[in-house]
């Protein structure tokens, strides 16, 4: 699924406008929601939004990490 890293990259340089990707973060999941629900309704549309959605989480986690690393 090519482009989703630049997606990725995209969107976490909108930092501070973004909701940070952390499943348990109740802003993040309205973002989330509402990103699903804008989403067409094809199958391959459909695996395109959650794999970039898993793939900021993910790339959330290293920050995190990284960020815990500094402290």
């Amino acid at each position: 699924m090519g482009g989703i890293s630049e997606l990725v990259t995209a969107f976490m340089s909108n930092d501070p406008y973004y909701p940070r990707p952390r499943p348990q973060d109740p802003h993040y999941q309205t973002f989330r929601a509402a990103y699903l629900g804008a989403c067409p309704a094809e199958q391959d549309a459909l695996n395109i939004a959650l794999a970039f959605l898993a793939d900021i989480e993910r790339e959330q986690v290293k920050r995190d990490a990284a960020s815990a690393g500094h402290a």
